[in-house]
């Protein structure tokens, strides 16, 4: 990963520990190394990595760390948490034992709260679980390129230089899960009603996906349409007509309540209104115009109004003038849980930045992560992170 690729937090964290291999101090308070404190190791000075203390073995032994960074995806296996100088994000995949004399009170970076340490306690223990499924709702980010690349590149090298493969373990065999850990045992169910339940679990998950997936197309088809031209009306409503009767035969199935049809039948009628609108200008459109993550940090994010009635919201990304690239990736995710709601490589550049215009169906009212990245010759380097707050 190239110095232009990281973020403002790993830069620091690079200089930090550079600064510590000089032997110049740092302001970190001159204390032993305990649980919930994170370092900068000397080994792993070359990647953008932290290293967050979870349990000891004895009082003079090693400390268990997993590796953090500011890196936007979050998997599976990862974790969001709060610490003394901003989030992190928590491999729990990559634990590894460091021994306390690589842990040197200049090289503390920070440290994390008793509640957020024993979450990241409870996840590695959730993860390092025989029989660990990952979340179905993440396994977009598991696996997706960039969220690869980053694991591959940054953070299982950095687990390497930070002790053996040997040394890389969860909780040691001999030694039982700390009691916050510990869960009662369950009696197993008999195999076939296993077999049964997740016989019905795939018929449901297949119908849900299958309903939801023509939905999105039908609803897709019909805001595509209310934008074609007045001499195309009388073709458009023809078929908007098939859609219809299309929706009033999934309202009979099963997992089709009536409250979602009359969602649909709002938002047909919403989109035959705005057929007859014509070519009306749209008045007073919502813009939102953002800065970049790190120029911002410190600052209350500002929180955009989306009226229910606008069909867009206009994002206009700042980007410094030295990011220039043929063409530019925009991933949008939802804060905190990581899950991609949409992305494009087809992003140009013009004099005010990055414009997109979100539908308001894509963008309901939260807070979102936008990841910009600039693409040359098939390959993306990180350009900047934005914040997005929507509200109605």
């Amino acid at each position: 990963m190239s110095g232009e690729a990281l973020s403002r937090r790993q830069r620091e964290l690079l200089a930090a520990s550079a600064a510590a291999g000089l032997g110049r101090a740092t302001a970190a308070p001159d204390r032993l190394a305990e649980a919930g404190d994170v370092f900068v190791l000397a080994a792993t000075a070359q990647h953008p990595v932290e290293w967050l203390l979870l349990e000891r073995r004895s009082p003079s032994g090693p400390f268990l760390a997993v590796p953090a960074d500011s890196h936007p995806f979050l998997g599976s296996r990862d974790l969001e948490l709060e610490s003394s100088t901003g989030p992190l994000h928590l491999r729990c995949e990559a634990g590894v034992w460091v021994e306390p004399e690589a842990l040197l009170p200049d090289r503390r970076s920070g440290t994390v709260g008793a509640e957020d340490l024993q979450r990241a306690r409870q996840k590695l223990e959730e993860t390092a679980r025989e029989g660990f499924r990952p979340d179905p709702f993440l396994e977009e980010v598991d696996l997706s390129p960039e969220y690869e690349e980053w694991m591959r590149e940054v953070v299982r090298p950095a687990r390497a230089a930070a002790g053996p493969a040997a040394n890389v373990q969860r909780f040691p065999p001999s030694t039982p899960a700390p009691i916050p850990f510990a869960r009662p045992a369950r009696r197993a169910a008999p195999p076939r009603l296993w077999a049964a339940a997740a016989a019905v679990f795939f018929l449901l998950s297949s119908g849900l996906v299958f309903w939801t997936l023509r939905q999105r197309q039908t609803l897709e088809g019909l805001e595509a349409r209310s934008r074609a031209l007045e001499s195309e009306l009388a073709t458009e409503r023809a078929s908007r007509e098939g859609e219809r009767r299309t929706a009033e035969a999934a309202r009979g199935q099963a997992l089709v309540g009536e409250g979602r049809a009359r969602e649909l039948s709002e938002q047909v009628a919403a989109l035959e209104k705005k057929l007859e609108a014509g070519d009306r200008p749209w008045l007073n459109p919502p813009v939102a115009i953002l800065q970049p993550a790190e120029v911002m940090r410190g600052t209350a994010p500002r929180s955009y109004r989306l009226p229910a009635e606008a069909p867009f919201l206009t994002v206009v990304l700042r980007i410094r003038e030295s990011d220039v690239y043929p063409a530019y990736r925009l991933v949008v995710t939802g804060e905190g849980s990581g899950r991609v709601l949409w992305r494009t490589d087809e992003l140009e550049r013009s004099a005010e930045g990055i414009q997109v215009a979100l539908p308001g169906r894509l963008v309901p009212p939260g807070r979102y992560r936008l990841s910009l990245s600039g693409l040359d010759s098939g390959k993306a380097r990180p350009v900047a992170d934005y914040e997005l707050t929507v509200a109605r």
